[in-house]
């Protein structure tokens, strides 16, 4: 239950369709399906009142129960696509908890099936940074692995800077270089209004919920998968949800 009178919703988005891997919300890692890593951090944080699972898939669905989400609906067809955006999922979901709890919902927090290594500490310092401040949304981020100041773009034939370089800065070292950050996709958490009102997932005034590189992994890819069952079997990730 959550420590705070806000009512607190997660929404956990899982589709049954994958371009880039089929059937990856369901595949295994550490020994548990990939859906199951997130649903057993939002069971384990403290600050969230509802977890919800929206999936159009019943495996996924049935999955998702056993490991202790609400799965009270299948996701419409529509709001299926991989072109369907996020904010009307959340809303969709948002609508049929506040239609059963009789309650408008404070912070909707958006968790991705695709981010095993997010932790519940993670959910629970973003959900307070959220109460605590006059933010509208807060957002998962992790620095980036390269900076912005060393990509270049290809104009007529010839490479040019990504970005201007500083006036009379042309920096060569990593640690000349300004810190930079990456929203890694594990942890979104937003005030009622920026979803329901304004259709979006994050408002203008955003925070950043740092986080490290290897708690950021999303997995989109077979590449990614690699990446994450080599964190598993190194232990360099331990088993954070037992």
């Amino acid at each position: 239950m959550a420590e705070k009178q806000a009512f607190i919703v997660a929404v956990i988005v899982a589709r049954g369709g994958s371009k880039g891997l089929p059937g990856k919300n369901l595949l295994s890692l550490g020994g548990l399906p990939l859906v199951a890593h997130t649903i057993r951090a939002a069971k384990q944080a403290r600050t969230l009142d509802r977890v919800i699972l929206s999936t159009d898939s019943p495996q996924i669905a049935k999955i998702g129960k056993q490991y202790g989400a609400e799965v009270p609906f299948l996701r419409p067809a529509e709001l299926a696509t991989d072109k369907a955006p996020v904010a009307p999922v959340l809303a969709h979901a948002i609508e049929w908890v506040e239609k059963d709890q009789h309650k408008r919902a404070d912070i909707i927090v958006l968790l991705q099936a695709t981010s095993p290594f997010r932790r519940a500490d993670h959910i629970d310092a973003g959900v307070r940074m959220l109460l605590k401040s006059d933010a509208e949304s807060v957002v998962g981020v992790c620095q980036a692995r390269h900076s912005p100041y060393w990509m270049r773009i290809v104009q007529d034939g010839r490479l040019e800077p990504l970005l201007p370089a500083q006036p009379g800065s042309h920096p060569t070292r990593r640690q000349d270089l300004p810190m930079v950050y990456q929203i890694n996709g594990a942890f979104y958490a937003s005030r009622r209004s920026i979803i329901m009102e304004q259709g979006q997932v994050v408002g203008e005034k955003a925070c950043p919920l740092v986080m490290e590189y290897e708690d950021s992994i999303d997995i989109d890819d077979s590449a990614d998968l690699m990446l994450a069952k080599a964190l598993v079997r190194s232990k360099t990730i331990p088993s954070r949800h037992d």
